[in-house]
């Protein structure tokens, strides 16, 4: 293995690691605030697609 194969590997696992940190901070927000954590956590684990990219893709002229 060369140092650039080892360095692409690290930076997959440190992504994949900041994609589930992200979650999981987000999921601790969610039972915290909401009145139906379990509707609310389905919601936005099933929604994720339907949420727009930009603010400019959300407004409707």
């Amino acid at each position: 293995m060369n140092s650039k194969t080892i360095e692409k590997r690290f930076d997959v696992i440190r992504t994949i690691l900041a994609v589930i940190i992200a979650l999981m901070i987000a999921l601790v927000v969610i039972v915290i605030v909401s009145d139906d954590p379990v509707n609310a956590l389905y919601n936005f684990l099933r929604n994720v697609q339907q949420i727009p990219v930009s603010g400019a893709a959300s407004i409707r002229i």
